[in-house]
């Protein structure tokens, strides 16, 4: 009997495209037969190969009822159709009803966007306006007068304030002038109790 179990898990995986952890996965549940020869894990070549072109073998051909599917077939499976299920389901066009919600978000969308730009239109009208506005006063014959007037009186209040400066520092040095006047005439004050007090001994060093 000839020994179809040649190839070890790595060239059946890569015989398969699939990666070592679905391969094992594949010959513990039984979709795939492995032996252990001499130590090492087997598998039957002609069986990789069926299953990789998605061949299904039968019980005259295997001896057993395992059947398996490869990616091919589910590839060619039908693709099914969710709302018309779930509208057979409901009892109702899910379908038709998911058609009729569109349109409506399109109108609500179509009418947002209409308020959203008329809003916007006035907004620029209202910008517009209040430029215009702002302009008027700016340039308006009062306003620079008083601009003008404004400006006269920091000049005037300038010029003031220089004048003080000045008094005040005058001020200052007429404070010192008075304060030397005043240390003078008690110096004269003093020296006039002093002749006054030697008076009498110059009289009487003068009768000897």
């Amino acid at each position: 009997m000839t020994n179809s179990f040649t190839i070890d898990r790595k060239e059946a995986s890569e015989l398969v495209g699939i990666s070592l952890r679905t391969l094992d996965r594949y010959i513990r549940s039984g979709r795939l037969q492995a032996r252990k020869i001499d130590g090492f894990v087997k598998l039957d070549e002609n069986e990789v190969k069926a299953f990789r072109t998605g061949y299904v073998p039968n019980e005259a051909d295997t001896g057993t009822s395992r059947r398996h599917r490869s990616l091919n077939d589910f590839e060619n499976m039908p693709i099914l159709d969710v709302q018309s299920e779930l509208g057979k389901v409901l009892g109702e066009d899910f379908s038709q009803k998911e058609s009729a919600k569109g349109n409506v978000y399109e109108i609500l969308y179509k009418e947002t966007r209409d308020d959203l730009k008329e809003h916007q239109q006035k907004l620029e009208l209202a910008n517009y306006r209040l430029g215009q506005l702002e302009a008027q006063v700016t340039n308006s014959i009062p306003l620079l007068e008083h601009k003008a007037q404004s400006k006269k009186y920091e000049i005037r209040e300038g010029k003031l304030k220089e004048i003080a400066r000045k008094y005040i520092k005058e001020a200052k040095a007429v404070k010192v002038e008075l304060g030397i006047e005043k240390l003078n005439a008690k110096v004269y004050v003093v020296l006039l109790f002093i002749v006054l007090g030697l008076q009498p001994i110059l009289w009487w060093i003068l009768q000897k």
